[in-house]
């Protein structure tokens, strides 16, 4: 399923780069940079969980669309490194936009916002037993031989939400998303 969510997300993204193509001499960047947050990036978020999570190599055809893009955008050589282009104007990457709204998930799994039925899946190590550990607070991370296993919501995320530093794990995502917006 989600390999047809991906194709379909794929078609719309190069739609919209076709379009950007088309008129990227005649208008300045900071346009460019409206149409991109238009046409472009609300398929790169909406459901990106169900669809980005999986398998990584396909993932890959969409950061290359990504990367296309934003050598558009800037007017940069078709050679040159990506890297600084994401930098400049603090765009995320298809796979950072992906880390992002795992973690904003995770949160809510972890304050208990989401549906009863699917608070089952993210157990705390603490709740497993009594022992003060450093990563008690974590959540237990359970056994996975497949790697398909591995790259679920249920593994995947939280093996992202134990990365993150305890300090953050408070605060609100909608705190978090408005400092990372004020940067860019």
């Amino acid at each position: 399923m989600s390999f047809f969510l991906r194709h379909s997300v794929k078609g719309k993204i190069s739609k919209g780069l076709g379009v950007i193509i088309r008129i990227r001499h005649y208008i300045p960047n900071h346009i460019l940079f409206n149409l991109y947050y238009t046409l472009v990036h609300p398929y790169f978020t909406y459901c990106n969980i169900i669809w980005a999570t999986g398998n990584s190599t396909s993932l890959n055809e969409l950061f290359l669309l990504h990367k296309k893009e934003m050598r558009l955008i800037t007017n940069s050589e078709w050679r040159e490194h990506t890297l600084p282009m994401f930098n400049r104007p603090r765009v995320l990457t298809v796979f950072d936009i992906n880390k992002l709204q795992i973690a904003c998930f995770m949160y809510k799994a972890h304050h208990r916002q989401i549906p009863g039925y699917l608070n089952h899946f993210f157990i705390v190590n603490s709740d497993l037993h009594t022992y003060n550990t450093r990563q008690s607070s974590d959540i237990h991370i359970s056994y996975s031989r497949t790697n398909v296993r591995q790259l679920s919501i249920v593994i995947y995320g939280a093996k992202i939400w134990n990365s993150i530093d305890d300090s953050l794990k408070s605060v609100e995502p909608f705190t978090i998303l408005n400092v990372l917006t004020r940067f860019t």
